[in-house]
C-alpha cells in the first residue's frame, strides 16, 4: 500500500524519484507475480494521472481480469486496455524512474510532479 503525498520534481529526461516508502512497497514479493525491481504504469482508466504500483497492483488487475470467462468479450477488452498499456519502469541506482515520454505527453506532465498514495 501506497500511503502521503509526495510533490517531486521531475527533470528533463523525464526522471522522477520515488520515495523509498513507495519503493519498498512496489518490492514486495507477491504471489504469482515475478520479481521486478520497479513499478508497472499505465494511464489510469477513470481518472486524468497515472497509476502505478508494484507486484501486488499489477496481480490485482490480472485477478481481475481472470475473473472473466476465456474468450468473452469484456475479458479481451480488459486485457487489451490492461497489458498493451502497461510499462515496467525499473529503478536506477538512485530510486528513479523514467516515465515514458507518450504518457508525460498525455498528462502533461512536466517539472513538479505529485505522488499520491491509494491502495
Amino acid at each position: 500500500m501506497f500511503l502521503s503525498t509526495h510533490e517531486k520534481q521531475m527533470d528533463a529526461k523525464r526522471r522522477l524519484l520515488v520515495p523509498q516508502d513507495f519503493r519498498a512497497a512496489a518490492l514486495a514479493p507477491h504471489s504469482g507475480v515475478e520479481p521486478f525491481e520497479g513499478l508497472y504504469c499505465f494511464a489510469a482508466i477513470n481518472a486524468a494521472c497515472l497509476e502505478c504500483g508494484g507486484g501486488a497492483f499489477f496481480a490485482m488487475y490480472r485477478d481481475v481480469i481472470d475473473e472473466y470467462p476465456p474468450m468473452s468479450p469484456t475479458r479481451t477488452a480488459m486485457q487489451r486496455r490492461f497489458y498493451a498499456s502497461m510499462h515496467r519502469l525499473s529503478f536506477d541506482t538512485a530510486g528513479r524512474i523514467t516515465l515514458p515520454e507518450k504518457l508525460c505527453e498525455q498528462f502533461g506532465l512536466s517539472g513538479d510532479v505529485v505522488i499520491a498514495g491509494t491502495r
